[in-house]
């Protein structure tokens, strides 16, 4: 099975939710990128680099924030038709362009 695991936050506990995933299907990871920079270990960072195929979003403040948002919208649409998933999973639907993107 092809799994999008849609995690813009939380990033650690997605992470290992989605290497376990790894084991018997096919997954996707979307990300801020911030997240994979601030809130994990450089040991959780290096597995996920070499093992799970990862789409990083650009998460910023105030105007930047506005002029991204096409941006990752665009992202994870692309993300989800050349990847084809079989099942999008979301973590988190906090985020107004998570919410046009589905």
């Amino acid at each position: 099975m092809r799994i999008c695991f849609l995690a813009p936050r939380f990033l650690e506990h997605s992470a290992r939710w989605a290497l376990e995933l790894k084991k018997s299907h096919d997954v996707r990871l979307i990300v801020y990128d911030d997240n994979a920079e601030r809130y994990t270990s450089a040991a959780l960072r290096q597995t996920i680099a070499s093992e799970l195929p990862t789409t990083r979003l650009y998460h910023g403040t105030g105007w930047r924030r506005a002029l991204l948002y096409p941006l990752n919208v665009a992202k994870i649409v692309w993300t989800c038709l050349v990847f084809r998933p079989d099942v999008v999973h979301v973590q988190e639907i906090g985020s107004t362009f998570v919410r046009r993107a589905l």
